[in-house]
């Protein structure tokens, strides 16, 4: 049987492992000037030393270049310090492997064990839609996750990820605007999952926009008939941390 395991850091930041090859999401960026956080130095620590989650074969791959995700200066140390591994910034370069078409909104990607699926999305916030953001579909191992980044859901995008797997997710990771607007919470619930994580929070010393309070507030409230919704607090003092008790 696969081993399998998935974990948070901090922002949109998430590690997938299978068996000896993992995948990172989202996670080498900046973001304390835009009301998130950096990348942790522990983790930063163990990706300068090969140490950690950085002693397996790693790979790369970002929603979107906002700095909040994706921080360049820490990709390219990430790449001379790991020249074999792959990175893809999806729908805007990749290193190490190439994008497939599979339609004009859908680029396959194959990290390994790993396929990701980059679905052309809006980011949400009209001023933040200049630059490119695709929501990624991930599967391996028979599992698929879905992870929404700052996607704009609709009625239609949450249609087209119902399209591209019919049988639903084993989870959504999804963020506090995701679940506390109407509209897209509404998207949302109609994404058929067996579980919501609340992702895409600062450390709690880095969140001047309290969104903390928010995804604690928003999620409280949400009606008995919703999905499950879970929080993923991120933890400053661990590298990256497991995810518990989660679809695998």
């Amino acid at each position: 049987m696969a081993d399998f395991e998935i974990a948070y850091t901090v922002n949109a930041g998430l590690y997938f492992r299978l068996d000896d090859a993992g995948l990172l999401v989202d996670a080498l960026h900046r973001g304390l000037d835009v009301g998130f956080s950096d990348t942790a130095p522990l983790l930063l620590r163990d990706l300068r030393a090969h140490e950690g989650i950085f002693r397996r074969e790693i790979d790369l791959v970002f929603t979107h270049s906002h700095p909040d995700h994706f921080d360049p200066v820490l990709t390219d140390e990430f790449s001379r310090l790991y020249p074999a591994s792959r990175v893809a910034v999806a729908g805007e370069f990749a290193v190490g492997l190439r994008e497939e078409p599979l339609a004009a909104d859908v680029q396959r990607l194959r990290f390994g064990a790993f396929e990701v699926l980059a679905v052309t999305t809006e980011h949400q916030g009209v001023d933040y839609q200049i630059v490119p953001h695709r929501a990624l579909i991930l599967s391996a191992a028979g599992r698929r996750y879905l992870i929404c980044a700052d996607a704009l859901l609709t009625p239609a995008l949450a249609a087209r990820f119902r399209s591209l797997a019919p049988s639903g997710f084993d989870a959504v990771f999804a963020n506090v605007y995701h679940v506390g607007e109407k509209t897209e919470r509404a998207a949302l619930a109609a994404i058929p999952a067996r579980q919501i994580f609340l992702y895409h929070l600062p450390f709690p010393q880095d969140d001047p926009c309290d969104f903390h309070h928010v995804a604690a507030s928003v999620t409280a409230s949400l009606p008995a008939d919703f999905p499950p919704v879970r929080v993923l607090w991120p933890q400053a003092e661990r590298t990256v941390t497991p995810i518990e008790g989660a679809p695998l």
